[in-house]
């Protein structure tokens, strides 16, 4: 094992779904990555029967009077179809409290919020940041952990595998599966801190091990375009910036290759002319989104994963496949745990993404 802080690991499956037992297993594996201070995991593909469904995992809610306050206040906004306590099996980490809640947009209130900010390009993902950034700011002690559609993230203080025994993770199925073991150095070890870190109203999940030294420059870039950051973790600017990029119909891998793992100018210089004047353009344009500092990151959205490491290569990554299954994880023991026989192992070259994709039926 490289003593490199933060457990990460991924698995895909390209066709079908696959049961968290796997993710579980590697998370037991990493645990030594940890210290205890948060860990979680996300999974897209959780709720198919409501996957039309905004699906809000609200954590800190200590009761049921409490939610039902946090009710009244969706209520306002959404037409609301359940709410439940996420179900529990032990107690392996300090109880935060989760409730999950399913919820439509209203196309008028979108209508209506889109005049107001004389925006009309706004649409229910915007309405629904919008309605979450209020719920975290309320004074109901409680932090929207995740709130995509037929997407979850279930996380808190403790390891991972104990987040996962807590959660009964084991019982759901999911396309894809995400895990972090955090070892916080900069940010306090609390609940809302833990990964993985999302966007609201989206499908993007990110998982992070290392540092981001530009974190200020890039924090302050995604303000200017209207981006809030409930916590102060340098992790969640990965997941505000995959989003801004793919608001401007730029694909996650190009944003990673030109911006977030930039090449120097020496090394655009030698591209081909066509290709040098791409990264040119998009370097010069968005440079204060360029990531600095010792990474590696595995991000799942929702038509598959995809992992990147800095540039100088500071922080471990692997991959593996088998079949139809794809693997991340901070070390190849991870994946040996999720499957045997795993026919291909590799490090992630520095700077260069690793994309595993479904396959579209």
């Amino acid at each position: 094992m490289v003593p490199a802080a933060c457990g990460i690991s991924a698995v895909l499956t390209r066709r079908g779904q696959i049961s968290g037992e796997m993710i579980v297993s590697a998370s037991s594996c990493l645990r030594n990555r940890g210290n205890g201070l948060g860990g979680g995991f996300a999974a897209y593909g959780l709720y198919p029967d409501r996957a039309n469904f905004f699906a809000l995992h609200i954590l800190s809610i200590h009761s049921a009077q409490a939610a039902d306050k946090v009710r009244h206040l969706l209520d306002e906004y959404f037409e609301v179809s359940d709410m439940e306590r996420v179900p529990t099996y032990g107690d392996y980490i300090p109880e935060p409290g989760l409730w999950r809640f399913f919820v439509q947009v209203p196309p008028r209130q979108v209508k209506a919020y889109a005049s107001v900010s004389g925006d009309l390009t706004l649409g229910e993902r915007d309405y629904v940041a919008k309605v979450v950034d209020q719920v975290n700011r309320s004074n109901l002690g409680t932090f929207v952990a995740s709130s995509g559609k037929n997407f979850a993230v279930f996380k808190g203080i403790g390891r991972a595998c104990e987040v996962a025994q807590h959660y009964g993770l084991n019982n759901y199925m999911a396309n894809y599966w995400i895990h972090h073991d955090r070892f916080p150095t900069n940010s306090k070890g609390e609940a809302r801190a833990s990964h993985p870190h999302v966007e609201d109203g989206w499908e993007f999940a990110v998982v992070h091990n290392g540092e981001i030294s530009s974190y200020g420059a890039n924090r302050i870039t995604l303000e200017m375009h209207d981006y809030s950051f409930p916590i102060a973790t340098d992790s969640l600017v990965i997941a505000k910036a995959l989003t801004f990029f793919h608001r401007r119909g730029i694909p996650f891998e190009e944003a990673s290759r030109m911006v977030l793992c930039a090449p120097t100018w020496e090394e655009i210089d030698r591209l081909p002319k066509e290709q040098a004047e791409r990264y040119r353009e998009a370097r010069i344009r968005y440079g204060s989104l360029i990531l600095d500092g010792p990474f590696s990151i595995v991000v799942g959205f929702t038509d598959g994963i995809f992992g990147l490491r800095d540039r100088k290569g500071l922080r471990p990554l692997v991959w593996g496949t088998k079949g139809d299954l794809c693997f991340f994880g901070s070390e190849e023991a991870a994946i040996q745990a999720m499957a045997d026989d795993v026919t291909t192992v590799q490090e992630l070259a520095p700077g260069e993404p690793v994309f595993f994709r479904r396959e579209q039926v």
